[in-house]
């Protein structure tokens, strides 16, 4: 009806999505009771995808060898953006498919949020 009931619809659907989309809370630490977000999650789709192309073949020049890390450096050191998304777990073959499944959102959820504006409106009108 107002702005402020579509925001108590909307946070809590966007917060948990957000939340265990695998880079707030990495996927290894969700609890097990939570993973479905996950996979529900379109963030987490459309990260991965932005990641795997900003990271894929990529080559970081400031990369130090181990041995000359200082000894108090806990961090890790990547040659190639390869490295990197094998550690967050991320094979590029994986953006083709958050491609297909971002376009299988939209095309789910658009026609609903259509239907769903399009009854208010109708709705609204009717009560004028």
């Amino acid at each position: 009806k107002d702005i402020k009931e579509s925001q108590n619809y909307f946070i809590p659907v966007i917060m948990p999505q957000m939340l265990f989309a695998g880079f707030l809370i990495p996927f290894d630490q969700i609890p097990d009771y939570f993973v479905w977000i996950y996979h529900i999650s379109f963030f987490q789709y459309a990260m991965s995808g932005a990641i795997i192309s900003e990271f894929e073949d990529f080559t970081f020049e400031d990369c130090q060898p181990a041995d000359g890390q200082p000894d108090n450096c806990t961090l890790p050191c990547y040659e190639t953006g390869n490295q990197f998304l094998k550690d967050l777990s991320l094979d590029t073959s994986y953006k083709t498919r958050n491609i297909v499944i971002l376009i299988g959102f939209v095309v789910v959820l658009l026609p609903i949020t259509y239907i769903q504006v399009w009854r208010a409106i109708t709705k609204g009108a009717a009560n004028v």
